[in-house]
């Protein structure tokens, strides 16, 4: 099951499926956590708010072989901020709050006004909101960008450094 934002709360769910070469797939059944489903190999589904929902897909065989795997999926609000900074200006401590669609490492970086990476961090990020603070206290007064990346996600805010 693979899915991809589309739109806004809108995604492309793809159903795959491991299978012997007489024993093919009859049906992929999908239930969005939402009280609504879909059948078919791919369907694009929108959610109507943002939340956290379990998205399943149900296969089943020409030869009764039956599987259904769950996977948890965050869809932001319709004004639901991903990544918040403050105090923006800031003096010594940052206070961020990244909003994760996924439990997994993120790297944090600090890029100045020419895009130099200034400052990394490394953080375990849990689905859903996660909140940190970091000391700055050693860059010079300007204007940077904050970005928090994964391999699956990627997030950025600007702030002022007094």
């Amino acid at each position: 099951m693979i899915d991809s934002l589309t739109a806004p709360r809108t995604f492309l769910f793809k159903g795959t499926s491991i299978h012997a070469p007489n024993d093919e797939p009859l049906y992929f059944n999908w239930t969005f956590g939402d009280g609504t489903s879909a059948s078919g190999r791919e369907v694009i589904h929108s959610f109507a708010q943002g939340g956290n929902y379990n998205v399943c897909l149900h296969i089943k065989t020409r030869l009764g072989c039956e599987t259904k795997i769950c996977k948890p999926l965050m869809v932001p609000g319709n004004n639901q901020a991903i990544l918040t900074l403050s105090p923006n200006p800031v003096i010594n401590t940052l206070h961020v709050q990244f909003l994760s669609a996924f439990t997994e490492p993120v790297t944090i970086k600090v890029f100045n006004n020419t895009g130099v990476a200034v400052s990394t961090f490394t953080k375990n990020a849990v689905l859903g909101a996660n909140v940190w603070d970091f000391n700055l206290s050693n860059l010079l007064p300007g204007m940077y960008s904050l970005v928090v990346q994964s391999p699956k996600q990627l997030a950025s805010a600007v702030f002022i450094k007094q």
